[in-house]
């Protein structure tokens, strides 16, 4: 008895087959690419959250600084830095005098490896993050003993704007 081979009429797949093939093969593929975005999206949100974080700290030591070295040179300790600050303090960055102004927007210098006003960077040099810093100092009147220091860092992440504020407590003479 031979058997002979019977060959089906129809070889290959259907279109709906096809179509629930690619299906499979897009929710194995496009999921773990939106799990790659949104950790990308959260590393930089990260990033910019320390960042401000660095930023204020630095904002508190410099008050701090400025309170012991008046204090070296028999000054009063918040000589020269308006207390209350009106309407808020910002910092020269060269030369870190604390005094009431307009607040400078912050970017990070490349070519120096330090946040620098935005004004004085040029635009090649600059990294695409923005921040903003504001002082408050808050003494509990005369004579000082203990001030208050508030340092709000504002930036945008994306289309939502971001903000840390830190406060401390600190004597008026070290």
């Amino acid at each position: 008895m031979i058997l002979k081979k019977v060959k089906a009429a129809n070889q290959g797949f259907t279109i709906v087959e096809t179509l629930v093939a690619i299906t499979i093969l897009l929710v194995g593929v496009l999921g773990p690419l939106s799990i790659a975005a949104n950790g990308i999206a959260d590393g930089m949100f990260a990033k910019n959250q320390l960042t401000a974080n660095y930023l204020a700290q630095e904002a508190i030591e410099m008050v701090i600084n400025k309170r012991d070295s008046n204090a070296d040179a028999r000054l009063p300790a918040f000589g020269g830095i308006p207390t209350p600050c009106v309407p808020t303090c910002t910092i020269d960055l060269q030369t870190g005098d604390i005094a009431s102004g307009d607040i400078p927007q912050l970017v990070f210098d490349k070519s120096t490896g330090l946040f620098a006003d935005a004004a004085s960077v040029g635009s090649a040099d600059k990294l695409s993050a923005v921040f903003s810093r504001k002082i408050d100092i808050d003494c509990d009147g005369p004579p000082a003993t203990v001030c208050k220091i508030t340092v709000t860092i504002d930036w945008q992440n994306k289309d939502n704007p971001r903000q840390l504020v830190i406060r401390d407590f600190i004597y008026a003479s070290p």
